[in-house]
């Protein structure tokens, strides 16, 4: 049982370390599509009618990615806390599924949209395949910290007897 726990803890560390990155990525995306697309940009520009508009417009998407980077940083810190074996509230793994109920709406909406959108087809399949592997991703570090959840408390029960 200390094996398998052992286990389950370093798929904790780098998975949360994996969480980490992603939330980075997606931040650097995000940052790369306003200054190096221009169709990021003219839809922006369009979608505004004035400059504090547009302004207006930016720091609501800026307020949105710093809250899903977060979001990425705090599980992603969560795991690997728990993996090296300090106790976390269960609070992160309701955070999980929530991420994990997120990127399926996300790619719900993508594959809807797909027939509408004039963005390169190429684009968003690629974003549908990231997607599902964070999804995935997501459900291994669910199933790995549920793991370690409950092999602490059988050691815990079989110290205490």
């Amino acid at each position: 049982m200390q094996r398998e726990l052992r286990r389950y803890e370093n798929r904790l560390v780098v998975i949360g370390s994996g969480m980490i990155g992603i939330g980075l990525w997606s931040l650097v995306k995000v940052i790369l599509s306003l200054f190096m697309d221009e169709r990021v940009a003219n839809s922006i520009k369009e979608s505004a009618d004035d400059m504090i508009s547009e302004a207006l417009i930016l720091a609501v998407l800026l307020i949105i990615v710093v809250l899903v980077v977060g979001w990425h940083l705090a599980i992603g810190l969560s795991a690997r806390s728990e993996g090296y074996g300090k106790r976390s509230s269960w609070a992160y793994l309701v955070s999980i599924a929530l991420l994990i109920a997120f990127y399926i709406f996300s790619m719900k909406a993508e594959i809807d949209e797909f027939d509408t959108v004039s963005e390169d087809p190429i684009e968003m399949v690629i974003s549908l395949l990231i997607d599902g592997s964070v999804c995935v991703t997501l459900a291994e570090l669910f199933h790995a910290a549920i793991r370690v959840k409950l092999y602490r408390r059988k050691l815990r029960k079989m110290e205490a007897a």
